[in-house]
């Protein structure tokens, strides 16, 4: 019986362990990746607008009009708005999900811890209420 419960909650410890090393691993992984698409994404935003205003300020060269140039350099800014804004959206949902994810796998770890442990007072009665052991 002192056996069993031992292994009982070794395997538990060690299913534990191993549930909160997988969410640790699959948290940091999701914030990886999410700051790395948030940067892509600023990247990709400041590039359209630079290149936006570069055709602004083109076209407005070429014809001599002013508002061409406020118009290019308008877009532009918009653009790199948007790519700083959804860089920063998607870093922040890669952060969460990588919270949310080792929140997950501790759970997981103590749920298996205690399982173990619980294992070994389960057999522990079990093994005492049968008659004539006493």
């Amino acid at each position: 019986v002192v056996g069993a419960g031992v292994n009982s909650v070794v395997t538990g410890i060690g299913d534990g362990v191993g549930s909160t090393v997988k969410g640790v691993g699959k948290g940091a992984g999701n914030i990886l990746r999410g700051a790395g698409k948030g940067v892509g994404q600023i990247v990709g935003g400041v590039g359209g607008g630079v290149s936006m205003a570069s055709k602004g300020i083109g076209k407005g060269v070429a014809t001599g009009d002013g508002k061409a140039i406020l118009t290019g350099l308008g877009d532009g800014v918009a653009s790199i708005g948007n790519g700083i804004g959804q860089g920063f959206e998607t870093a922040a949902v890669g952060a969460a999900d990588g919270v949310l994810a080792v929140g997950q796998g501790l759970f997981g770890g103590v749920k298996s811890i205690g399982k173990g442990v619980g294992g070994i007072f389960s057999r522990h009665d079990r093994n005492n209420q049968r008659p004539g052991r006493r």
